[in-house]
């Protein structure tokens, strides 16, 4: 009996350990960048380099990011704060242009037989009429192995 309960309590610590690495939590450092292409000046919110995309040409910016993984993963978004901004905040972003949700997008590619899970998201967006950025967020990354033909 106590063999049983000895070795319950250990699988039962091994999953929690598990389960809580593939959790990964960000928070977002936003500051503002300073950008110039020809002799055209552009302010734009900004926030870590390498998660920072922007498209200076339509005005729009996305987090962006992508890490190597042993499987076939995929990245869900667990929790996300935002705070309210100012349109000023905007800087040289197109208003227009925002989209009205946050629109959390994930996947994976494989390149010489290693997986790539990537995810991406609006990190600015208006919802209900109010300008809106995000300032942290959760994901949890799931193995979607089964199902799954080998490619």
């Amino acid at each position: 009996m106590k063999k049983k309960v000895s070795t319950l309590i250990i699988f039962l610590m091994f999953s929690i350990t598990i389960f809580a690495q593939n959790k990964v939590a960000i928070k977002i450092e936003w500051k503002r960048s300073d950008y110039s292409i020809l002799d055209k000046q552009f302010v734009f919110p900004s926030f870590q380099e390498k998660y920072y995309d922007a498209d200076v040409a339509i005005k729009k910016l996305y987090f962006k990011s992508n890490f190597a993984s042993s499987t076939i993963s995929v990245v869900n978004l667990i929790d996300f704060k935002t705070e309210v901004i100012n349109e000023k905040d905007l800087f040289d972003l197109d208003k227009n242009k925002l989209e009205n949700k946050m629109n959390f997008q994930s996947g994976y590619s494989k390149a010489r037989d290693e997986y790539y899970i990537s995810y991406s998201f609006n990190p600015i967006y208006i919802e209900n009429g109010i300008i809106k950025r995000v300032i942290s967020f959760e994901y949890e990354i799931v193995n979607s192995q089964r199902g799954i033909a080998n490619n």
